[in-house]
Formats: C-alpha cells, structure tokens, sequence
C-alpha cells in the first residue's frame, strides 16, 4: 500500500448501504478508468459518555496520475484537483446504464441527488511518506505481499511456557496479507492466542 492514496468523503447522512458500495465496486473494476481502484464504508460510530456521534463516510484507494502534477500549484490545490476527479470517476460509473439499473430500483432521485455533494474530504499520500515509500510519485501499485507464516509467530515465551508477544496486522495475516481482511483476519487470530493462553 506504500503506493496508495486514500481518499475519504464525509456527508451529513449516510446515503449507500452494502449494495450500494458493492454495486460501486464493480463498476470501478468494470470499466477500470480512472484513479480510484477500490471502495469502502468508512463510517464509524463514537461513543464519548453521553455524547454519540457518527461519521458518515466512504473512503476510496487510488493510485493518482502523478503526470498530471502541476508544480505551479500549492498542496491544497493539487489534493483538489485530485479529489475533483477521484469524484467525477465515482459520478460517471453511477451515472452509467450499469449502474443506473441498479440506482432506479432503489431510488426515482437523479444520479446527482442519489449521490448528494459532500461536506468535506481527507486525502493522505502514503507514497509521500518518506519512512513508507521510496518513490514520491509511483507509476504502479505493485503486488499485494505473499503470506509469511514467521510473521504471525509469537515471540518472547514466558516461564511457563506462555506466548507473550502477539503480533496483529495485515502483513502478519496468513491468508490475506496487505488487504483489510487481512487486518481483521489478524486480530481474530491474536485475540483467540490470547485468549487460549488465559484460559490454559
């Protein structure tokens, strides 16, 4: 992921569910043009005492066209740009007889109220992270890593014999490294070694 930009798009309401986010799904993969190479909801609900809040948001990887960098432009204009046509990508393959099938059994609203404007973005260049990447401007997104079992393995046994140190991540996954699945699929693991050495 060292090459990915994240983008994400906050609303005022949720306005997508699960069909939504995979019907968008397959049209990025469906028709391939564009930056913007995977989606997901990013929503998430905070409880602080008796104040709940919920983020209402969708966050996207892309691998931005670099070749489209203007030198003249300042940071903030770029990373407008960028998400100017990261969200032209998104209207055009919700706007699309594909998906516009999909759009009319849930909704008699246009596209563009079916996909109401957003109140803000965040967008994070991990490739312009010196400690993560090399290459400021990737051209390619290169491969996802392969399972490495000495990843998952516990380290620092205790007297008894116990496994003191876990290790959770998506590149410590035996099945799914560098995918969020393979995050998830980390945490279950660690959780059930924690927990079998309590209840030994």
């Amino acid at each position: 992921m060292a090459s990915v930009t994240k983008v994400a798009f906050l609303y005022e309401q949720k306005h997508w569910d699960v069909s939504w986010i995979m019907e968008m799904k397959r049209g990025i993969y469906f028709y391939r043009e564009g930056e913007a190479f995977d989606l997901y909801d990013s929503c998430i609900e905070q409880k602080e005492g008796d104040n709940d809040s919920i983020i209402y948001a969708f966050t996207l990887f892309a691998l931005v066209d670099w070749s489209q960098h203007d030198n003249t432009q300042d940071k903030q204009q770029q990373d407008e740009r960028i998400v100017k046509r990261i969200m032209d990508q998104l209207l055009s393959i919700a706007s699309s007889k594909r998906i516009a099938s999909f759009q009319s059994s849930i909704t008699s609203e246009p596209v563009l109220e079916w996909m109401p404007k957003y109140k803000s973005h965040a967008i994070h260049h991990w490739p312009q992270v010196s400690s993560i990447s090399d290459d400021p401007y990737p051209a390619n997104v290169g491969s996802h890593p392969r399972p490495n079992p000495v990843l998952a393995q516990s380290e620092w046994k205790s007297d008894d014999g116990g496994e003191m140190l876990q290790f959770a991540g998506t590149e410590s996954d035996e099945y799914s490294p560098g995918l969020m699945e393979g995050a998830v699929g980390s945490a279950h693991r660690t959780v059930e070694e924690i927990s079998r050495h309590y209840q030994s």
